[in-house]
């Protein structure tokens, strides 16, 4: 019996036996789910895990220009104004949350809000933007809006407004954070035209674009030109510019006024537009070179080009080879701090060399989307478009009265130097 029992025993030690583990307990919780930062303020996320392993915990931004995110130790740190929402999940279970962030200054300043389009028709939506986050403290996220009369118009959830009846709609902003700061604006609602506005508008309503990318915008409904007597003019020509055509071109994020002129009615119109994105990749040497190719066989007749009339009213019958070059930069999206604006090949010169990038032809090799100067009282200009073999390559406005391409040694005695436009700067 005793060498039974030892082999029970032996048996049941190899055989061995199933004994059920209690599961692991697993908690998780969000303490606040609603966070207000200032600029470069930071601190842990708020939440709160018992027998959950960090790597199993996913973090993601609604909006990621707003916040930065350090997973070493579940972090955040504020770095631009404006609303995003942090999303977490916990891998390999049901755990999911939602937190509110709103980057803003301790003190927000009262905000000046600005339509899209200062009048509209029924048939345009529009949308409106803060002018100067920077200055206020808060971005147009920290805000919510009202309508004065909601038989006027309806707003989306995207704040874009679609007018239903004419009239004067006043729109109000009170800061979520703080509703004693508020601010107004008016906008002029019309059936379809406005006697003392041009309705200017854009491609789909559109009002947003990244930098590089390009939006039509119509007048009245049509594509409009310098050719057809109408002027454009961007007052924020470093964030967008705008072609002679009407095409809004983004370069930088901001914001930017652009407005349209009627040279026969003097009829004005206006527009802003909004400029985002982390990066531009455009290649400014090849749509210079492109816009101004373009041109070839452009000639000047009766005294009358159109260059000079987009550069200023009345001008056409002016010198216009520096004023091509700047045509051609304004239609490639680049802005005057990188190939300025101007009529004189002299005031050209100038303003390489106090950007220290003017270089003598003896002391340099042209590139292609250099500025060619030719002689020493600065009376001529191009845009370089091929060094090869010795020789250099451009394109040339009020060359015999026209547009065309020429080519010289780069020894050539009528040339004095090169302006090396800072195309560089553009990209990031």
């Amino acid at each position: 019996m005793k060498k039974l029992l030892i082999f029970l025993t032996f048996f049941f030690i190899l055989v061995g036996c199933t004994v059920e583990e209690e599961p692991i307990e697993t908690s998780f919780s969000v303490y606040n789910d609603l966070i207000y930062l200032d600029l470069n303020e930071g601190m842990l996320v708020p939440i709160e895990f018992i027998n959950i392993e960090q790597d199993q915990i996913v973090v993601s931004f609604s909006n990621e220009s707003i916040l930065d995110y350090d997973e070493t130790d579940i972090s955040i740190r504020a770095k631009k104004y404006g609303h995003t929402q942090i999303y977490i999940e916990v891998l390999d279970t049901d755990y999911k949350a939602t937190i509110d962030v709103y980057v803003e200054a301790k003190e927000v300043k009262t905000p000046k809000f600005v339509a899209s389009n200062t009048t509209i028709n029924l048939a345009n939506s529009f949308t409106f933007f803060l002018e100067d986050e920077e200055k206020v403290g808060a971005a147009r996220e920290n805000f919510e809006f009202t309508l004065s009369d909601e038989e006027l118009a309806e707003m989306d959830e995207n704040l874009i407004i679609k007018p239903k009846k004419p009239g004067i709609l006043t729109i109000t902003a009170k800061l979520k954070s703080n509703p004693e700061i508020t601010s107004s604006f008016d906008v002029k609602i019309v059936e379809e035209t406005d006697d003392e506005r041009i309705i200017f508008t854009t491609d789909d309503n559109i009002f947003k674009i990244k930098p590089g990318e390009r939006l039509k915008t119509y007048v009245d409904g049509e594509v409009k030109s310098i050719v057809d007597k109408f002027e454009y003019k961007s007052y924020n020509n470093n964030i967008a510019s705008i072609a002679d055509d009407g095409t809004i071109i983004g370069t930088k994020p901001g914001l930017a006024y652009v407005r349209v002129l009627d040279r026969t009615t003097r009829k004005t119109g206006y527009l802003y537009v909004i400029v985002e994105g982390t990066e531009n990749k455009v290649d400014y040497i090849e749509e210079l070179i492109s816009a101004a190719m373009g041109e070839l066989g452009t000639k000047e007749v009766n005294k009358y080009v159109k260059y000079g009339d987009w550069y200023l009213e009345g001008f056409g019958s002016y010198d216009w080879c520096q004023m091509f070059v700047s045509w051609a930069a304004n239609q490639a999206g680049i802005p005057n701090n990188i190939i300025p604006r101007t009529s004189g090949v002299a005031s050209s010169r100038d303003f390489f060399e106090k950007q220290n990038r003017f270089k003598l032809k003896e002391d340099y090799t042209p590139k292609r989307g250099d500025i060619i100067h030719f002689l020493t009282n600065a009376s001529h200009v191009g845009i370089v478009t091929d060094v090869r073999d010795g020789k250099v390559y451009t394109v040339e406005g009020n060359t015999s009265n026209m547009v065309a391409e020429r080519s010289y040694s780069l020894d050539h005695h009528t040339i004095t130097g090169y302006g090396i436009p800072d195309y560089e700067s553009l990209n990031f």
